[in-house]
């Protein structure tokens, strides 16, 4: 059966790890409180050493007592960060498992909604270029005829230059080109701001896409674990028997040869969960 992780089915494999790393974590936490005391205790003592030191220009009895104080402080601060520090080394490779279910979700939404931001730019572009060209005739013409227009005009003012009033359809037209240039300006401004999207884009998705690998991989891996929870033992027997056959072989490890239709076959099935470009 597929592991599911998003759901409420049980999986040995990521519950007894998921187990260990609470209880992990909650050593990590008394160790950081302890920590916390052992470095007031420590800043505490390192103040009143420097007093005595002030107070005692040679090594006195109680100079010497309190270094010894300070110095046994230190040392419990420092033996409670190596005890964090070797915590951590444990805990960092199952927080990569315990974390993955989620970050797995977290990461294939991120990509889907990458690839679909991408799309709805793709198409708005496209729409936009489309206005651009409408526009742009648009302003051609509405040019042309207002150099029409201003030359007859033109001819009515030499006529009777004392009764000339500019004509309607020149102003109209004026102000028509006006309202035009302002939306091709409009829209050259949105259409910069979404090539620059589109531009930036493809780096997101990568990465977007190279984190769902990562945790998909991960994910992968529990479910294989969960499968083979009950026939490790027979794996154990056989790579024990290969190994006091030849000690050449490493008991400890069993590689299987994959044929080539499974290869294809899994290919074919996680190229199908990825979300569609």
């Amino acid at each position: 059966m597929k592991l599911n992780p998003f759901s409420k089915a049980s999986s040995p494999y990521y519950d007894k790890l998921k187990n260990e790393y609470g209880k992990l974590n909650d050593e990590l936490s008394v160790l950081k409180t302890q920590l916390g005391f052992a470095k007031a205790d420590e800043a505490r003592e390192r103040a009143i050493y420097e007093k005595v030191c002030e107070s005692a220009q040679n090594m006195t009895e109680a100079k010497v007592r309190q270094h010894e104080i300070l110095s046994e402080c230190a040392n419990i601060s420092n033996d409670i960060e190596s005890k964090i520090s070797q915590l951590e080394l444990r805990i960092t490779p199952l927080r990569q498992i315990v974390e993955a279910p989620e970050l797995y979700t977290s990461a294939k939404k991120t990509l889907k909604d990458l690839l679909t931001r991408k799309g709805s730019l793709s198409g708005d572009l496209e729409k936009t270029d489309a206005m651009l060209v409408k526009v742009g005739a648009r302003i051609i013409d509405l040019e042309t005829r207002i150099t029409t227009e201003t030359a007859s005009a033109a001819q009515g003012l030499l006529k009777e230059e004392s009764k000339f009033v500019v004509p309607e359809a020149l102003i109209k037209l004026d102000l028509e080109l006006r309202l035009n240039k302002a939306s091709q300006g409009d829209l050259q401004s949105k259409r910069e701001a979404l090539v620059v999207e589109l531009h930036e884009l493809p780096n997101a998705i990568k990465e977007a896409k190279f984190a769902y690998l990562a945790y998909r991989s991960t994910i992968a891996e529990i479910e294989l674990r969960d499968q083979l929870i009950p026939i490790m033992d027979l794996f154990a027997r056989a790579s024990v028997a290969r190994h006091r056959w030849s000690s050449h072989y490493n008991e400890r490890l069993y590689e299987i040869e994959i044929s080539p239709e499974l290869i294809a076959s899994a290919d074919a099935a996680l190229s199908a969960e990825m979300p569609a470009d």
